[in-house]
């Protein structure tokens, strides 16, 4: 590289891991003496970072395998935005989805029985666990009218349950 390069790095919003994550990459290689430079962004997360990558308003972004798959091929929420545009994307970790009832619950498994009728934290749009919700729940068999989903996020979701306003709380992380 003989030329001075920016690039930038979409991640979550400000104080999320990834978030941090990003800055710190940032840091790295900006302290370098590289001609590269790069900003971290704060974005939506994941979700969005997918678009942004297709649209090219970034050049690499976090995400996770499933988004990124739906990004590469158009499909699912990325319908209509250039295929095969997603490739400069950052994985550092497995997330594992957590499913948290009260303890006092009659939920027992995880079941379309157990889980049609309730008021099931899903998480905020654009978010991965939103993603891993929705697609928990098309895997039961149940539609979004088959229960009573609330698309906020985790911290919103936590005072919830603690306020008995949920009967299930999704979370990956």
């Amino acid at each position: 590289m003989t030329e001075a390069v920016s690039i930038s790095l979409a991640a979550n919003p400000i104080g999320q891991s990834s978030y941090q994550q990003a800055a710190a990459i940032a840091d790295v290689i900006n302290t370098s003496g590289s001609l590269l430079s790069v900003t971290a962004e704060a974005t939506n997360g994941y979700a969005e970072n997918v678009a942004l990558i297709a649209q090219g308003d970034v050049e690499i972004a976090f995400t996770n395998n499933l988004m990124l798959a739906h990004g590469y091929y158009a499909m699912g929420d990325y319908t209509g935005v250039p295929a095969e545009k997603c490739l400069g994307v950052i994985s550092l970790s497995c997330n594992k989805t957590h499913i948290i009832v009260p303890a006092n619950s009659d939920i027992t498994e995880v079941s379309a029985e157990q889980f049609k009728g309730k008021r099931i934290g899903i998480g905020q749009v654009g978010g991965t666990s939103r993603t891993d919700a929705l697609n928990l729940m098309a895997a039961l068999g149940l539609e979004p009218s088959d229960y009573q989903g609330y698309e906020v996020k985790g911290a919103e979701q936590t005072e919830m349950m603690k306020n008995g306003q949920l009967d299930v709380f999704i979370w990956n992380g």
